[in-house]
């Protein structure tokens, strides 16, 4: 360690800093009480009147007049922003500047006052409330109340009262830090230690702290900057303390500890408190685990353009903002706990948090968030806060399952209002020490890095942050499936179909750049497979694999750059707007947004995209692996344009129009799929066009209502040709139907509400569409050959309680239900050969219509009716988790069949009543799901164990065919199996645990399944076994990671026997067919420096499959590496 340590007595230490300001009265001065929409100015005058009033009555501050304030500013030749009134305040020694609002919400009266600390230059305060009545009759008790919230201001934040300083026990006691940088360790036998300024971690230095370790942070206001690594790894029971080194300390003592590095810090079991911004990261990496921040002043955790990582940690007690992630940061949060806060967690635009299994509860607000930033949230509670969710978009009430028992759950407000919100942290553009000064890098903007470290690199010099990767894999594979079906002719042997052999090469970049207000992110994430297949003469199965022989594919590309109200889109993106319009398409192209706000509160957002739109590659496919029922994916170009306007607070329309085309080539997405002249054989030059306009409205607090008009029109393909998900192929293009355009008969219609009643909060949407109405952007509400409803509800509701002994404190349930009715097209009356009446074989004529004149062209369309729904519950017990669901699905329809109590009736033909021998029965199937998972998360940790996680998952369907017969099997399939009825059982059970500070980690994974059918007495067990192994042998230097699987998939079912002639002989064969894959895999990875890493990886599997049509039985290898590069 190269700072030089000593205990210097405690009336050396009085002496050095006799010179400091002892505490005093802080100065206030109240600018003025805004009038917002609702008031007027008799009312502001008269409550500002009291405020004042207030305010001298509770003699927390000196309340200094306005009029000197005034003097100033006239002065000065007027101020036109915030900062200018700060400056003036500051210069005549106001401490504290107030500025209040009253405006009118509905009925009600809302009052805000927020308080700037003239010396750190940022709001420290906030209060509003509601008032309890009319504003001329508000009493002075509760105005009292009111600004007696202000109360932790009253004393001065930087005064160093040496006095209380000498009566400290630790402080007395403590090993002084006089030198500016530090590193090496602070041992656990000379704790506590006092920081007597601020200090430096330089650059590519380490910081040790020992457990049980207490650091005093003395001075004027001091800062812990690390431009190097922390590692703050305290343990249960002895942890790691970050506090004033004052007697009676306050929540703004010290600074924060300022983390600006490429090394990732660490903090462990640690308790800071007393400081303004706790810690700070600014392009920087942490980890912070098992923390607790209590009784900071701004903020607990802020993180700017950097990689922050928290689990099982509190930030409660004393904070404006507990988690503030601004722009380019990525946070994840674990298992936490944040409480007794103003604003829980903010997320500013361009900003990521993945957060799970996390409590945020009592504050003002809970999470404020932009529409521009990618927030996950899973498994958490978002509870008794003032208001749950913040944000300027509407989120729909089946979105918010976890959100429950807030004052307000959701609010949704303008930009401009979410921005207010989102404080951000007083720059460090220079950090002062005694021997020299720190200061910001020249040429970067003063908002943009703080204080770079010595030595950093040009490319963060210049702005650039990002991580590039570049990997080579070579994969042999074995085909034995001329071994294993040595009796199968060569023509009529299938060809293995999981892997292709060769080389692939891999490309991963991710860059980021910000200069002043423009910032752009490149994300480019791509491959290519480079092989020789061999033949596939005589393998029909296999037509589509010539297009994976080689693939140059990106999986994903994507440019952003925005400027202040306008962002730009190069790559991939998606849209997302409703059903009826555009639904989760995926597009390669270009977008382009724009965001203007106008008079009055308003708003106006536009946006234009065009591109190529595809179906996202297969889940559970690994990009070298082929699928041998892969047909090709149907792509489009796709153009839409769309507006929205915030016409007021409680109101917003939009309108779009959306136009698509099939692809002749498809440039944006080669490869992988073939283009529509091989899709059908012809250029169909299938296109569609779509418009629609749309509203909000707020009716109330806790009701609003959306709706939806569009028409949609198409030339399409007929429907025995188009299945509505482009897999079928190789037809004409006299297929194609050009519709005449029916304005009645080509709109669709979607209507809800959003509700929330004594708590439980759902959805109610109700669809139609006409028979003639498409849309590119969803081709699965295509109508086909009737009109198409359906209707949805979503509900969900979280229950306190009190159960268990304290164990269970609250149940949450969800709910749904959907209905779908779809006409069919019916072209043929069927034969019933097995029902309760049969008739014979002999009875029924070959390619029975039976329709009476069998020349008739016969045509109805019955209405098919769906119906799903489901439910799932969650009732945490301790450290257990259960959670049951169940679930259901019904479909019917109204059918005509021929048997022997058939009679002549009548049904309408084309338009018009034709007589038919026929008779009416109800076609229909059922499935039921009984299922539930139970969870075990102890929060028991030691030396040796981390963390530990159990999930136990089962479920059970039932599935009744209620059809009497399926005429598309064969006759010997229909005497034998006349109904398709069944059932499932599956388990699974997952197992995680990490050992010795998570060097040592395990996942093990293990499902069973049972499906049984009685269609040909199919009988089906599947059992996959998966565990991997994480070891770092020396952390961020070299990690083992070892992954090993099993699965075995058991089929038994009856085929029909025929003779040689290939006619049945009335008796069946018995068959299994047996799948096992065994698979191990391996990676080592090796950090060569903080910025530099190569990975190193192999695996081998082997696949057997005894069906005569199974095509896995391989061998296969394969070896590689990949160099990641930070910057």
């Amino acid at each position: 360690m190269k700072y030089f340590s000593s205990i210097v007595a405690i009336g050396a230490l009085i002496t050095s800093i006799l010179a400091s300001p002892v505490s005093a009265e802080r100065s206030l001065t109240l600018l003025e009480i805004k009038r917002a929409p609702g008031a007027n100015t008799e009312m502001v005058d008269f409550f500002e009147q009291k405020v004042l009033a207030a305010l001298s009555d509770t003699k927390m501050f000196s309340i200094k007049s306005k009029v000197a304030l005034a003097a100033l500013i006239e002065k000065m030749g007027g101020c036109g922003n915030d900062e200018c009134y700060r400056s003036a305040a500051k210069e005549l020694g106001i401490d504290l500047l107030a500025i209040g609002q009253l405006r009118k919400q509905r009925a009600e009266f809302i009052a805000t006052i927020s308080v700037v600390d003239t010396k750190l230059g940022e709001t420290v305060i906030e209060i509003s409330e509601k008032l309890p009545g009319d504003v001329m009759l508000v009493s002075d008790k509760w105005v009292k109340d009111f600004v007696l919230q202000l109360e932790p201001l009253s004393l001065e934040a930087e005064a160093i009262d040496a006095k209380e300083l000498a009566e400290s026990e630790e402080a007395a006691k403590a090993t002084v830090i006089m030198q500016d940088e530090i590193d090496g360790t602070l041992s656990t036998d000379k704790s506590p230690y006092l920081l007597v300024g601020n200090v430096v971690v330089p650059a590519n230095k380490t910081l040790t702290i020992e457990k049980g370790v207490t650091v005093l942070v003395g001075g004027d206001y001091s800062t812990i900057v690390v431009y190097g690594q922390i590692m703050a790894e305290g343990v249960e029971g002895a942890p790691i303390v970050f506090k004033s080194a004052k007697k009676d300390a306050k929540a703004w003592d010290w600074d924060r500890i300022y983390i600006r590095g490429n090394q990732r810090s660490y903090f462990t079991w640690c308790t800071i408190s007393n400081s303004n911004f706790g810690i700070h990261v600014d392009n920087g990496n942490a980890t912070i685990a098992n923390c607790s921040f209590q009784n900071n002043s701004i903020s607990c955790i802020y993180a700017l353009q950097s990689d922050v990582q928290v689990r099982y940690t509190q930030l409660g007690k004393g904070h404006i903002v507990g988690l503030n992630v601004d722009r380019g940061s990525k946070v994840s949060v674990d298992s936490g706990l944040i409480h007794n806060i103003t604003h829980g967690v903010v997320c500013h635009p361009f900003s990521t948090l993945n957060m799970s299994r996390t409590r945020i509860e009592d504050n003002d607000f809970g999470i404020i968030t932009d529409k521009r930033a990618q927030v996950k949230l899973e498994d958490i509670w978002v509870l008794k806060n003032r208001v749950g969710v913040l944000t300027d978009q509407e989120i729909k009430s089946n979105r918010l399952f976890m959100i429950k028992r807030n004052v307000e759950d959701l609010r949704v407000v303008t930009p401009e209002e979410v921005a207010k919100l989102m404080p951000e942290p007083q720059k460090i553009t220079a950090v002062k020490v005694r021997e020299k000064e720190f200061r910001d890098t020249v040429g970067f903007k003063g908002d943009f890095l703080s204080a770079p470290s010595r030595g950093e690199s040009f490319t963060a010099r210049m702005g650039l942050l990002g991580q590039v990767s570049l990997g080579l894999t070579y994969r042999a594979v074995n085909d034995l499936n001329e071994s294993v079906h040595a009796n199968i002719a060569d023509s009529a042997l299938p060809h293995q179909t999981t892997y292709i052999p060769g080389f692939r090469p891999e490309l991963s970049l991710y860059l980021q750049s910000k200069v002043g207000d423009r910032e752009s992110d490149l994300t480019i994430n791509g491959y290519g497979n480079y092989n020789k297949m061999g033949s596939t003469t005589g393998d029909d199965h296999l037509r589509n694999l010539e297009a994976y022989r080689n693939i140059q594919k990106f999986e994903v590309i994507n440019l952003t750059t925005t400027l202040p109200g306008h962002e730009i889109v190069l790559g991939d993106f998606s849209e997302d707007q409703s059903e009826i319009s555009v639904s989760s398409r995926q597009i390669r192209g270009l977008k382009y947004e724009k965001t203007s706000t106008l008079e009055q509160g308003r708003s106006l957002d536009m946006s234009i995209s065009g591109g190529q739109s595809t179906i996202p590659y297969p889940k559970g496919l690994k990009p070298d692996m082929l699928d041998s029922n892969t047909t090709p994916i149907r792509q489009e170009w796709l153009g839409l344009a769309s507006v929205k306007s915030n016409v007021s607070r409680d109101l917003s329309v939009g309108a779009h129009f959306l136009t698509t085309r099939h692809v002749n080539n498809p440039i944006l997405y080669p490869g992988v799929s073939l283009d529509s002249t091989e899709l059908y054989g012809a250029d169909p030059k299938l296109q569609s066009y779509n418009s629609g306009i749309n509203a909000t409205m707020q009716i109330r607090d806790n009701l609003s209502a959306f709706a939806e008009v569009d028409i949609g029109y198409a030339d399409t393909l007929s429907t025995d040709v188009d299945s509505g998900d482009g897999s079928s192929f190789a037809y004409s293009k006299d297929t194609l139907i050009h519709h005449n355009f029916n304005l009645t008969q080509m709109t669709a219609g979607l209507i809800g509400v959003n509700f929330n009643l004594s708590g439980f909060d759902a959805t109610v949407e109700y669809i139609r569409a006409q028979h003639d109405f498409y849309t590119g952007g969803n081709p699965s509400i295509k109508p086909q050959v009737g009109n198409l409803n359906k209707a949805r509800f979503n509900g969900s509701k979280s229950f306190d309680v009190n159960i268990l002994s304290g164990l269970t404190k609250s149940i949450d349930l969800n709910t749904a239900f959907d209905w779908e009715a779809a006409a069919k097209e019916e072209t043929s009356i069927k034969p019933d050969f097995l029902g309760e009446d049969p008739i014979m074989v002999a009875d029924s004529v070959a390619g029975d219509s039976v329709v009476n004149d069998p020349s008739l062209s016969f045509l109805s369309q019955p209405v098919e009716n769906k119906l799903k729904g489901g439910l799932d519950i969650k009732m945490p017990i301790g450290p257990f988790s259960f959670e049951p669901n169940f679930s259901y699905y019904y479909e019917w329809v109204p059918a005509l069949k021929r048997d022997a109590k058939s009679k002549d009736m009548k049904i309408s033909v084309d338009g018009s009543e034709e007589t038919v021998n026929a008779t009416e029965y109800t076609d229909a199937e059922g499935r039921m799901t009984f299922g539930g998972a139970l969870v075990y998360i102890p929060s028991y940790s030691s030396e040796v164990l981390t963390s530990m996680r159990l999930k136990l998952d089962g479920g059970v369907i039932l599935i009744n065919d209620m059809n009497r017969f399926d005429p598309a099997l064969s006759y010997a399939d229909t005497l034998q199996w006349e109904k398709n009825d069944g059932h499932q059982i599956k388990t699974k059970f997952d197992f995680a645990l990490k050992l010795f500070k998570s060097r040592i980690g395990n996942k093990l994974k293990t499902s069973y399944q049972i499906r049984t059918k009685k269609y040909k007495d199919e009988a089906k067990q599947l059992f996959r076994l998966e565990d991997r192994f994480e070891v770092k042998v020396i952390p961020q230097k070299l990690t083992l990671n070892l992954k090993g699987y099993f699965s075995n998939q058991n089929t038994d079912y009856k085929e029909e026997k025929n003779n040689a002639d290939g006619v049945w002989t009335g008796a069946f064969n018995k068959v299994n067919e047996v799948l096992k894959v065994y698979g191990v895999e391996s990676e080592i990875k090796v950090g060569l420096t903080i910025m530099m890493s190569i990975s190193v990886k192999g695996g081998y599997e082997y696949g057997t499959d005894t069906a005569e049509s199974g095509g896995e039985n391989f061998k296969t290898y394969y070896g590689g590496g990949v160099f990641n590069l930070l910057f």
